[in-house]
C-alpha cells in the first residue's frame, strides 16, 4: 500500500471513529449522555465505562479529574483503556479465571461479586473457575465487564470501535 493509501486509509478510520461517537444530530455523544437520564451513569458520564478508580500517584492517561473515588476521562478510548491494562495486569500477576480476575477487578466491599462473575462467565462461555487466556478474549471480557458495570443502557451507548482502540491503544 502505498503511503498515500495508508494515509487516506487511517483519515477514513478517523473520520469512522468520530461519526460514532456522535448523535443523529451531529452532537457528540458525550455532551448528550451529560444530560437527561444518562447523566445518571457515572461511567459514561466520566468516559469511565467500566469505572477505574482513581489513582492521583499512578495517573491513567487522558485521567482528567476525579469523581468521588473513580477516574474521570477525556476520551472512551482512555477510559477503557485503563481497564484493558488494569486487566492485563492481573492476568499477569496469575488472575487467570473469571472469578479470580473479577474479584480482583470488582471486590466483594464493593459489589455483588459472586453475581458480576457468573454473568462475565456467561458472555465468555467458561465456567468461573475455568483457566483463560484474558488477552484472547479481551473484547468480549471487557464488554461483558463494561455492562456490568453500567447496564444495557450505558453499555449501548460504548460503540465497539471504542473497544477495540483502546485494546490496541493498550499494547497489551
Amino acid at each position: 500500500m502505498s503511503v498515500r493509501g495508508a494515509l487516506l486509509l487511517g483519515l477514513g478510520g478517523a473520520a469512522l471513529l468520530w461519526a460514532l461517537s456522535r448523535t443523529d444530530t451531529g452532537a457528540a455523544l458525550v455532551t448528550d449522555a451529560a444530560s437527561g437520564a444518562a447523566a445518571q451513569i457515572r461511567g459514561i458520564r466520566n468516559r469511565n465505562p467500566m469505572n477505574i478508580r482513581y489513582f492521583p500517584a499512578n495517573q491513567w492517561r487522558g485521567q482528567i479529574a476525579n469523581d468521588d473515588g473513580y477516574a474521570v476521562f477525556d476520551t472512551f478510548v482512555n477510559g477503557i483503556r485503563a481497564g484493558v491494562k488494569d486487566l492485563a495486569g492481573d492476568y499477569r500477576d496469575g488472575q487467570d479465571t473469571v472469578r479470580k480476575l473479577i474479584s480482583e477487578f470488582a471486590p466483594h466491599s464493593e459489589n455483588p461479586t459472586d453475581a458480576y462473575v457468573a454473568n462475565v462467565a456467561r458472555a465468555l462461555n467458561v465456567l468461573p473457575d475455568q483457566r483463560i487466556n484474558v488477552l484472547a478474549v479481551m473484547r468480549t471480557l471487557v464488554r461483558a465487564i463494561i455492562r456490568q458495570e453500567v447496564g444495557p443502557a450505558g453499555s449501548a451507548m460504548v460503540p465497539d470501535i471504542a473497544i477495540d482502540a483502546a485494546i490496541k491503544a493498550a499494547n497489551v
